[in-house]
């Protein structure tokens, strides 16, 4: 089982191993997979309701929080269909995941991977003996998938989802290029696909570039309208334990600590992002019976988005200057 945690007035679903098979298994202590994530994600949004209202006044068809969340979890628990056009396998997905986890589900945010497969990635993960999964209940299916799933999600060309350094001579200020150049891409798709999906995946991508597991990065500052990066990462200088002791609940929520003002400041950015999107789809919605001018209007805004995008991404370099 998992806990349903709350805490100032913020609910969020975090797989925390409750029972010694669990703990044994998943070798997973509180924080859980994706747990940061969504109270970085839930604190910001819930700091303007009228998200939640022009969402539903929008009513599009993969338009919910639960397709944020989804994709926003997507980068570190990449299951379920990412082809915004496989409706039926989407849909299909999450009603498994509502039948299955619905109890652990804040009403808000409905949405977040099967818990039996978070243990199999726990499992896999800590180099469990397959043996030992099934002992405790771990099915053959759910190891092979989340086997290929762990190989995916670390494979190097996707480093950049993470807002880490690929190699040991990759640049800081490359990874802020490929930021830059994959937030735009994904933005795009979730504008002509009217998906919060992927508007998801760009919230991924910029939370970790505010986590001090990730990166060192300079305040919001009148230089910095949302702060710099000094340096990202390497996760091979790291440990499993060293990174995630400093992206725990824990940590984003110590009163006066530099994790807690990281999710502060996160929170400016995602949810600007968010009237981004909503903003630019009611304008394309405004020219149904005209296809071009749509995507007119979508390069348009695109090309605007690039440009602020590029502010949040920002170098500002080891000596704290651009």
């Amino acid at each position: 089982m998992a806990e349903l945690v709350e805490t100032a007035n913020i609910g969020y679903s975090i797989t925390v191993p409750t029972t010694w098979a669990e703990r044994l298994a998943c070798g997973i202590k509180a924080g859980g997979l994706g747990g940061a994530h969504h109270r970085v994600t839930q604190e910001a949004l819930k700091a303007d309701r009228r998200i939640f209202d022009e969402l539903q006044a929008l009513n599009l068809r993969h338009g919910n929080i639960k397709d944020l969340i989804g994709g926003m979890l997507w980068p570190d628990m990449p299951i379920g269909p990412i082809n915004p056009d496989n409706t039926a396998d989407y849909f299909q997905y999450m009603e498994r995941v509502e039948s299955e986890d619905a109890q652990y589900l804040d009403e808000d945010f409905r949405w977040q991977p099967l818990m039996r497969l978070q243990w199999a990635l726990g499992a896999v993960y800590t180099k469990k003996s397959r043996a030992f999964m099934k002992l405790v209940n771990i099915s053959d299916a759910d190891i092979d998938l989340m086997t290929q799933l762990l190989a995916y999600r670390t494979a190097k060309e996707r480093t950049h989802y993470h807002f880490m350094l690929e190699s040991a001579t990759d640049t800081t200020a490359q990874v802020c290029e490929r930021a830059i150049l994959q937030t735009v891409e994904w933005m795009g798709i979730a504008l002509r696909h009217r998906t919060l999906h992927y508007v998801g995946m760009c919230f991924h991508e910029y939370e970790d570039s505010c986590s001090t597991a990730h990166t060192e990065r300079l305040d919001h500052s009148s230089e910095y309208r949302f702060g710099a990066v000094k340096e990202a990462y390497f996760f091979e200088n790291q440990t499993d334990h060293s990174h995630s002791l400093k992206e725990s609940i824990r940590a984003i929520m110590r009163p006066g600590s530099v994790e807690a003002k990281r999710v502060r400041e996160c929170g400016v950015v995602l949810r600007e992002m968010m009237w981004f999107f909503i903003n630019t789809v009611k304008k394309v919605m405004a020219h149904e019976d005209d296809p071009a001018q749509q995507e007119a209007i979508i390069q348009y805004e695109l090309s605007r988005f690039a440009e602020r995008v590029k502010e949040y991404y920002v170098y500002a370099g080891r000596n704290g200057t651009q």
